[in-house]
């Protein structure tokens, strides 16, 4: 995640949210908002980078998984 500049890290925060909310298999949704996690702890994502995951039902989100999704929007909005 170091290696990544602010621009690298804001374009793969937006995919991997726009992935999240089209995402059918949990065990990817897990490690997309895992993902997230990791690259918000570099402090270049923006709220608006992952806009997306507002359109991410919880009910959708296995309960393991709720704590993550869970982190990112109380994080960002």
């Amino acid at each position: 995640m170091r290696s990544f500049d602010r621009r690298e890290v804001r374009t793969l925060a937006s995919l991997l949210a726009s992935a999240a909310v089209l995402e059918q298999d949990a065990t990817c949704l897990e490690s997309e908002l895992n993902a997230l996690g990791e690259l918000s702890v570099t402090g270049f994502v923006e709220a608006e980078d992952i806009a997306a995951l507002r359109r991410l039902p919880r009910e959708s989100v296995r309960v393991a998984d709720v704590e993550h999704l869970d982190y990112l929007i109380e994080e960002f909005f």
